[in-house]
């Protein structure tokens, strides 16, 4: 399937789009891309923020930005590698088989399908205001991300089926 095919198939079929994912044998290359295009469209979104909060600020809105562009792509990927591999040791806690790979793959593929989603809920916050909808828009994105994920990860790591028996990658 295509990327964009397999992107909006996440949202519904998280299990099915981790399997074919893994199957195609992605390279650390592979993931690392999509991390990077993750952590450029987080930085693209929070623009808008640090533009409209420039007349509090103290610092001038040029160091603001490299701040937050240090932040979102050099320590952004570093934090999201140590989430990936805290979520992997939670599942080993509770039985799971799948490798480090595996878990890295559920996190990344999962942010990266759903960045459109982000960026949708970004402008919808943007025309509505601040206040209660964007806080509800959030939230729901938030627990739809979190269950595709989870469930994307425990197909990875479930004890039968899945990549339990199949070849571990590091």
């Amino acid at each position: 399937m295509s990327l964009l095919a397999d992107m909006l198939e996440t949202h519904y079929r998280p299990a099915r789009v981790q399997a074919r994912r893994l199957a195609r044998r992605p390279e650390e290359r592979n993931l690392l891309a999509l991390l990077a295009l993750v952590c450029l469209v987080t930085f693209l979104t929070r623009l808008p923020f640090l533009v409209e909060t420039q007349a509090s600020a103290v610092e001038p809105l040029e160091a603001r930005v490299a701040a937050m562009l240090i932040a979102t792509m050099l320590f952004g990927p570093l934090f999201l590698y140590a989430v990936a591999a805290l979520s992997h040791l939670v599942a080993l806690a509770l039985g799971g088989q799948g490798g480090w790979f595996q878990a890295r793959l559920a996190l990344i593929w999962t942010l990266f399908a759903f960045q459109p989603l982000v960026v949708v809920s970004v402008i919808l916050g943007r025309l509505g205001g601040p206040g209660q909808p964007s806080v509800v828009i959030g939230l729901g994105l938030l627990v739809w991300f979190m269950t595709a994920w989870i469930i994307g990860l425990w197909h990875h790591e479930r004890p039968l089926g899945g990549v339990a028996h199949a070849e571990k990658q590091e």
